[in-house]
């Protein structure tokens, strides 16, 4: 066959066009810490670490089609019934999965923006309408234009990334209270705020609530993430999702951490809050204003993003620069980290033009 007879490459989705794949930070030189995405530096429990050794022996089976075992221990811990939890690769898995069961294509999802990145992505893939409603300075959540929107899908992260700001109880009570379609809340960051919205969930609301273990269960590897909703809701994601979708090692792994000793993920998250709220402190003596966070990280608006990452990876520590993010500007993400680590950011921050 010669190039003339070569038949065409095939033609992905027009929808396809213009998405970017997601790329991890650029790395040059040693690497003390990668503190880009907002994982945990302290690592899993040593229960879960052991969880994941021992089911490595077994990885010739499949796991429950369903997660079964990680739903019974998710239920327990957060006291709903088995039948109000659906796992997932990951909470984003969860999240593309919902959209796709509550979302015909040409539908219409919103959210405020900025928030996490991949929402737009499953909304254009989805062949969703998206409607996005910008926040304001304040990053307070805009009930009444979500509700204009009469949206099938509503979308909200609290804390949200990457802005780390907290959604006010006001407004989603009304956004529960009048959306016409599924609200889902994503509390990937929840463990860091002590604030969440599961009762609500377990009311009957059309509301599902996502959470992962990739944050303050230190289990990111292993993609494991999980919702908890109305048994109605939790049965249509997972006719979308299908079986098997969470392997065998994350279900067995993050099954040992939420239902084993807790004190492991609990006292380190203690110290990310400590750690957040200390370099706060340090930074604005500095001369910056970052934005009140409840996540596991601190949002930083800054001259240039690429400068002061750039910075900070001269010392070995590896951040989320941004450039031109919606209403916040160039910024940079720093997740937190075990004290002397972070030391290196500021000496970096304090290096660069304010």
């Amino acid at each position: 066959m010669n190039a003339a007879d070569t038949p065409p490459p095939p033609v992905s989705r027009p929808e396809l066009a213009g998405i970017a794949r997601h790329l991890p930070v650029p790395r040059a030189g040693s690497v003390l810490a990668d503190l880009s995405d907002s994982t945990n530096a302290w690592g899993p429990s040593p229960e879960a670490a052991r969880a994941a050794r021992e089911a490595a022996r077994d990885v010739a089976a499949y796991p429950t089609p369903y997660g079964s075992e990680l739903k019974a221990a998710l239920a327990a811990y957060h006291q709903v019934r088995p039948e109000e939890v659906v796992t997932g690769c990951g909470s984003d898995d969860v999240i593309r999965c919902a959209f796709a069961a509550f979302g015909a294509p040409g539908a219409v999802i919103t959210w405020m923006e900025p928030t996490f990145v991949m929402i737009p992505v499953f909304a254009r893939v989805l062949g969703l309408e998206a409607r996005p409603v910008r926040f304001g300075p304040s990053f307070d959540v805009d009930a009444a234009a979500l509700l204009a929107e009469r949206a099938a899908m509503t979308y909200l992260c609290s804390p949200n990334n990457p802005t780390g700001t907290r959604a006010g109880r006001e407004a989603v009570a009304r956004l529960l209270e009048e959306a016409e379609g599924l609200v889902v809340m994503d509390e990937a960051y929840a463990d860091f705020s002590g604030e969440s919205w599961i009762a609500d969930a377990r009311a009957g609301r059309r509301l599902l609530v996502t959470r992962t273990f990739s944050k303050s269960f230190g289990l990111a590897g292993l993609r494991a993430g999980y919702g908890i909703a109305s048994p109605d809701v939790v049965e249509a994601i997972e006719k979308v999702r299908g079986p098997f979708a969470l392997s065998l090692v994350a279900e067995r792994a993050a099954t040992a951490a939420i239902g084993g000793d807790l004190k492991w993920m609990r006292d380190h998250a203690r110290e990310a809050v400590s750690n957040r709220e200390r370099l706060d402190e340090t930074l604005r003596r500095q001369g910056y204003a970052p934005l009140a966070s409840g996540a596991n990280f601190l949002t930083v608006p800054v001259r240039d993003g690429m400068a002061v990452a750039d910075a900070c990876a001269r010392r070995g520590v590896i951040v989320r620069g941004f450039r031109a993010l919606p209403v916040v500007g160039d910024a940079v993400r720093v997740a937190m980290a075990p004290w002397p680590v972070l030391e290196h950011v500021v000496a970096a921050f304090d290096e660069v033009p304010r």
